[in-house]
């Protein structure tokens, strides 16, 4: 939940309307307390790189690095390309 909401803060600041599928910058038109708003672009796609990778790391520790839940958070990561 945490790495999605995130992404999708990220998101909301660096892509297009038609890229969402949603009105692009409504969070920041909204006053919304945002991950980049409250520590910065960078800082926000830092603190997901490293959840991602946490994450990860903790399902190739359980051996279950290539299941749905891996995929999931694949997926969640890569959601704006």
């Amino acid at each position: 939940g945490l790495l999605f909401q995130i992404v999708d803060d990220v998101l909301d600041v660096t892509q297009t309307t038609d890229l969402l599928g949603k009105t692009a910058g409504k969070d920041v038109a909204s006053n919304k307390a945002t991950y980049p708003a409250a520590i910065g672009l960078e800082a926000a796609r830092n603190l997901g790189s490293t959840i991602e990778a946490e994450l990860m790391e903790g399902l190739k520790e359980l051996g279950t690095d290539d299941s749905i839940i891996a995929g999931i958070v694949r997926f969640i990561v890569c959601r704006d390309s």
